[in-house]
């Protein structure tokens, strides 16, 4: 079917918190049961890397996974969709006005709803980028730096089909990594401890929630790992016995699971109404719900059936562990699956969120001497306030990059460096500036040459060359900065470049002309130059041109010269 509300799109997912049935409440904040809002759970996010003009996405199923799928016309009116991974699905005549769901080819689960608002020629393709939320009702809101204390949300799952009904409904959450066993190392009966594997955590959680249940699939106890390396879970004693477990010594064939920190309960509503705690952290309103963390189908919650527009609340409790370790990513994802019109289908949201812990907030400086910083080490200092008076290596040069680290554990990325020389007396000593670009010489009228070079600089560059320096012989001999006196002209600038035109004094017909070209910086008395030492040469002529031609560089206009 293409019809929107059938097959995998029968199953909405609603935000609760509004005042009536189908009540406008948009906040995933505020989905804390009452009644259902007319507003969606997101399963998904997308954001289009093009459109097709006309084409509106109304909503993408979470089973479609993150990367890029692709939404794509077919002629005659119609598009198909092809998740990430899969193949194409077949194709949908869209009118304008009509709303439709697109099925990717290998999956019924995998779909997009779509609808068209024009009547001009569908044209092109979209890329579609799907991504985790970020604070949807799943994944709740950041944790704040200091807080413990459990949280609550609440989506409505309805049957949309407006006929069919949907059977056999089983809601559980989903795991975050591959499962491992504790073959190298167990926790004991209490307080704080490490899990082994001889397998890999590589791909879990940095930090999170560990399922442990025996050989044979009984769950032993839920912990938080604070920490993990490729084999080692580190636990603290506050991270024991969560979301309803009890703490217990561990066993060398225990499975281990990476599981979101949650559990989740199903409420039939009464008179179209949930349970209504006052807050977010009113548990007590719903702790007298049956509460699961299963991870597979047969373990989760087993809802039953939903006639056509009948409901079910499912209700999520987020375990907060006291000294959690602040983290830039923590996800939560639940599953589900039903069967409709002969059909099995499955699907999932995701939702992330992130802890935080204001103590990280800081500036981080990192040095290096004579040499960029070592950016994948420690940092030289750290504080918290701008400025801040650091040192200098006395007799060297010293480079700087100062990043910033937030309460959630995230530093930004920047390399650029900024760099202080000082004398053996600790004495500032300006930094040599660039050296030019694209320097030439050429034959210029009666036996004279023609010197010509650019110089790029930033509009930020405090340390920007100021001059030219021009090293210059006509007898054949190389120029030399060491014992030459060098002419001295002072830069021209305009647009981020400066350029050098310089005639030279005539020599004699067929002598060698050879020139070195430095720039340099001058601020107050103190001075710095280039250290280049290429030489340029050419040959003098009594009939060389009276004016010389222009030439073009790269990225510049062309300039006659």
């Amino acid at each position: 079917m293409t019809e929107q509300y059938t097959i995998a799109d029968a199953l909405g997912l609603f935000l609760t918190g509004a005042t009536s049935d189908g009540g406008s409440q948009p906040d995933p904040n505020l989905s804390l049961g009452n009644f259902r809002s007319s507003i969606r759970e997101d399963q998904i996010g997308f954001f289009l890397n093009r459109s097709i003009p006309g084409i509106i996405i109304e909503r993408i199923s979470g089973a479609n996974g993150g990367g890029l799928g692709l939404l794509e016309t077919a002629g005659g009116g119609s598009c198909r969709w092809t998740a990430p991974d899969d193949t194409p699905g077949v194709a949908v005549t869209i009118a304008d006005g009509e709303t439709k769901m697109l099925q990717s080819g290998g999956d019924a689960a995998k779909y997009i709803v779509i609808s068209r608002n024009t009547t001009a020629s569908l044209i092109g393709s979209a890329t579609v980028n799907m991504v985790s939320v970020f604070n949807n009702a799943v994944g709740f809101a950041n944790v704040p730096s200091g807080e413990a204390a459990s949280r609550l949300r609440c989506i409505a799952f309805k049957n949309v089909n407006a006929a069919d009904g949907i059977t056999n409904l089983k809601v559980w959450l989903g795991t975050l990594g591959t499962q491992q066993v504790s073959d190298s190392g167990q926790l004991g009966a209490s307080g704080a401890g490490t899990i082994e594997t001889s397998g890999t955590f590589t791909d879990w959680p940095a930090t999170g929630f560990c399922r442990i249940t025996t050989a044979a699939d009984s769950l032993r106890e839920i912990v938080y790992y604070s920490s993990r390396t490729n084999t080692v879970l580190t636990v603290p004693a506050a991270g024991r016995g969560l979301l309803d477990s009890i703490a217990a010594a561990g066993a060398a064939d225990d499975k281990l699971d990476a599981v979101p920190g949650v559990k989740i309960a199903a409420e039939a509503p009464s008179s179209d109404h949930f349970s209504m705690p006052e807050n977010e952290y009113d548990t007590d309103e719903v702790s007298g719900l049956s509460w699961s963390t299963g991870i597979t189908a047969a373990g989760g919650l087993d809802v039953g059936s939903l006639v056509a527009g009948e409901m079910v609340g499912i209700w999520f409790q987020m375990e907060v562990v006291e000294g959690r370790t602040a983290s830039p990513l923590m996800e939560d994802i639940l599953e589900w699956s039903f069967d409709i019109s002969a059909k099995s289908l499955s699907n999932k949201s995701a939702g992330q969120y992130r802890i935080a812990d204001d103590t990280l907030e800081r500036y981080e400086l990192f040095r290096g001497v004579d040499e960029e910083p070592d950016l994948d080490g420690e940092p030289y200092e750290t504080f918290t306030t701008l400025p801040h008076i650091t040192d200098a290596e006395p007799d060297a040069k010293t480079f700087f990059v100062l990043r910033r680290r937030n309460e959630f554990n995230l530093s930004c990325l920047n390399i650029q460096s900024w760099s202080v020389k000082l004398d053996a007396d600790s004495n500032v000593v300006l930094p040599d500036p660039a050296g030019p670009q694209n320097v030439n010489i050429a034959p210029a009228a009666g036996a004279t040459g023609y010197v010509t070079a650019q110089y790029l600089y930033g509009d930020s560059d405090e340390d920007a060359a100021t001059h030219w320096l021009v090293y210059f012989t006509d007898d054949g001999a190389d120029p030399d900065p060491d014992v030459d006196e060098p002419v001295v002209v002072t830069m021209s600038k305009r647009n981020g470049m400066a350029n050098l035109k310089w005639t030279s004094s005539a020599a004699d017909n067929e002598d060698t002309l050879k020139v070195i070209v430095r720039t340099r910086v001058v601020s107050g008395e103190e001075s710095a130059d280039s250290t280049n030492t290429d030489i340029h040469s050419c040959t003098a002529s009594d009939e060389g041109p009276d004016e010389p031609t222009g030439r073009a560089f790269l990225g510049h206009a062309a300039e006659v010269m």
